[in-house]
């Protein structure tokens, strides 16, 4: 069995998720149901895959339902993929959309919750 765990953290409003280890078949629907259950109250989610090893089809299913989810119910989602990454190698492929994807977590916040009065 491959190890993953997800760290939950609030900023601001914001929820951002820390992907660690492998994400993969047996690992998505966990880290999915940690996410979806922090998603209360929130006013934006940012998935940080920087410190992911493995990262398969069954990562990049799970990032396109966490995005819609947050598409409906009206939450701004981003990722944070490091350039040199695993994750953004694999999201480069699959072409995920590059406006959904940052190189660090403060880059991600402020894509995803730019704040009051942002246009």
């Amino acid at each position: 069995m491959t190890a993953a765990r997800v760290e939950l953290a609030r900023r601001g409003g914001a929820v951002v998720a820390t992907m660690v280890g492998e994400v993969d078949l047996a690992t998505a629907s966990p880290l999915e149901d940690d996410v979806v259950a922090a998603l209360a109250g929130a006013t934006a989610l940012v998935v940080d895959l920087s410190a992911v090893g493995y990262f398969d089809s069954a990562g990049v299913r799970l990032l396109d339902r966490l995005a819609a989810r947050c598409a409906d119910a009206g939450l701004p989602f981003a990722v944070v993929a490091p350039e040199a990454g695993r994750a953004r190698f694999v999201l480069r492929v699959v072409a995920f959309g590059d406006d959904l994807v940052a190189e660090t977590v403060e880059a991600a916040l402020a894509a995803a919750d730019p704040g009051p009065g942002a246009a």
